[in-house]
Parts: structure tokens; C-alpha cells; sequence
């Protein structure tokens, strides 16, 4: 017998008690399919390192956050914190607070809140203030507007008071006859095209 005819004997079972039977190849061919599964499952075993292959179906992804994003969040968090913080601190200052107009006098002063004339706390505007104390009469802030042509424009009806507060200045009506009181100022900030009305109010001081 040849090595090939061996090497094929042994393959079959028969090995050296010669040529197999019909049903032993039967018999062997069984084994080898009922042994099959456990050797796939065996392979995938070890090519997965010791970890269980699922097989049939797809493995889930697991989302996995970098640490820094969360470094990031907290970070926002904390600066949206601060913000508001300071956004209420501010606006509550600017309550409290009375400005002093530059100007010829100190006698002109304006500010957000006047706890002795609550009306004037009706409007409020974040640029101007919601009453002006000027000639010794109390101004409040209403939705009106007047226009106030540029320099270059022509001639305007209205003339500097002389008192500023920063950027934003005074305008009275040239038109007021001499010894009455206004019946309302203009505050203006340049470079606009109109002023914002305020009215006197005699019940104020």
C-alpha cells in the first residue's frame, strides 16, 4: 500500500484493520457533521482572543464620549453662570445709581429709578435714562421721538442745552417763549437722526 492509499485509509477510520464498512463511513461521516459546528465555534473562539463572536447578527457600537467634552460643558456651564450673574449685578447697579450731567451746573442729574415718583419707573430704556432732572423740573421718558437733522442737513429748530452725559446730550425747543417752562427736552445721541421725548411732570420734583 502506498503512502496516498494510507494517508486516505486513516482519513476514512480504517487505518490498519483494513478497508471500512458501509456503515462505519456512515457512521463517520455523522461525527465529522456533528463536529463541525464545535470546531467553527472553536476558531472564532480563538481569533477573537477569548472573546464570544456573535454570529448572525451585527455587534452594537458602544458610544464612548471623550473626557474633554464634558470638561467643555462644565466650562459653559459655568461661564453662562457668571454671565448672568453680572448681567443682574449690573442692571441693579444701574438702578441704584444717579448720573450727573457735565455741563455748566451740576444741577442737571438723570437715572433709571426715582423712588419719589414711581411713574418714571414705567419705562426703561438700556442707552437712556428713564428721567432727567433739568431747570429744576423732573422729565420722564416717553415712546416719543422728534428728528434732529445733522449739522450738514441744515438748520434744526433745536439747540444744546450745554449739558452732556458721555455720548448722549440735552436739546431744548428754541420755539419755548422766554420765562415758561418746557414742556418737554430732548435727549439725543449723535450720530441719529431723531431725539427721544420727555415730558415734564409737575407732579414730580
Amino acid at each position: 500500500m502506498t503512502e496516498t492509499q494510507q494517508g486516505d485509509a486513516d482519513l476514512e477510520g480504517g487505518g490498519s484493520r483494513g478497508r471500512p464498512t458501509v456503515e462505519e463511513r456512515a457512521s463517520r461521516r455523522d461525527q465529522i457533521a456533528r463536529a463541525q459546528p464545535d470546531r467553527f465555534r472553536s476558531l472564532l473562539w480563538a481569533l477573537s482572543s477569548g472573546r464570544e463572536v456573535p454570529v448572525g447578527r451585527r455587534r452594537g457600537v458602544r458610544l464612548r464620549w471623550n473626557p474633554i467634552f464634558w470638561t467643555l460643558v462644565r466650562l459653559a456651564l459655568v461661564l453662562a453662570i457668571v454671565y448672568l450673574a453680572v448681567d443682574v449685578v449690573s442692571g441693579w447697579v444701574r438702578q441704584q445709581k444717579v448720573d450727573t450731567w457735565a455741563g455748566p451746573d451740576a444741577a442737571v442729574q438723570s437715572g433709571q429709578q426715582l423712588d419719589s415718583c414711581p411713574v418714571v419707573n414705567a419705562l426703561h430704556d438700556a442707552t437712556f435714562p428713564s428721567w432727567v432732572r433739568y431747570g429744576g423740573s423732573v422729565y420722564m421718558m416717553t415712546t416719543g421721538i422728534r428728528p434732529v437733522p445733522h449739522p450738514e442737513a441744515g438748520a434744526t429748530t433745536y439747540t444744546e442745552s450745554g449739558y452732556t452725559l458721555g455720548s448722549v446730550r440735552l436739546l431744548i425747543d428754541e420755539n419755548t417763549p422766554p420765562g415758561r417752562d418746557l414742556d418737554y427736552i430732548l435727549v439725543y445721541l449723535p450720530p441719529a437722526m431723531a431725539a427721544r421725548v420727555y415730558d415734564r411732570l409737575d407732579s414730580c420734583s
